[in-house]
């Protein structure tokens, strides 16, 4: 079996935040990591070398598949930002219609950069979308 890529690893945050090099991204990166931390009830570790993760949520599904993931993470990359938030297609409708320009999958939110969203609705997001993974994934 593959070694999973999505895996905490031991880059520090800091280093991690320092290293992109467009100033914007840099910019947008800094922001969108003090938002998580002021939101998140989770610990930021980057996961996968690229992804500025909270918390560590083992899941499991009925299927049988099972493998760990952050509660919240956002990854800067060149064309744009990825936000990985989970959250109920009958919940995010609402709180999406006040999120600003975005694209949207499954768990991914993609934007261009942090002044295309509202920051309110963005920080409503992160804090549904750790609930509902408690809920779905209880400890």
């Amino acid at each position: 079996m593959a070694e999973a890529k999505m895996k905490i690893t031991s880059y520090d945050v800091n280093a991690y935040l320092e290293s992109i090099e467009n100033p914007k991204k840099k910019e947008d990166a800094r922001k969108l990591f003090d938002i998580f931390k002021e939101v998140s009830q989770y610990t930021p570790a980057i996961w996968a070398n690229k992804v500025v993760g909270f918390g560590n949520l083992h899941y499991r599904y009925k299927t049988g598949h099972e493998g760990d993931m952050p509660y919240s993470a956002f990854a800067i990359q060149k064309a744009r930002i990825t936000l990985y938030l989970w959250i109920d297609e009958d919940k995010r409708k609402p709180l999406f219609d006040n999120l600003g320009k975005y694209k949207v999958a499954k768990s991914c939110i993609y934007i261009n950069k942090l002044d295309d969203i509202n920051i309110n609705t963005l920080k409503e997001i992160i804090k549904l979308n750790e609930k509902g993974l408690n809920d779905s994934f209880p400890k």
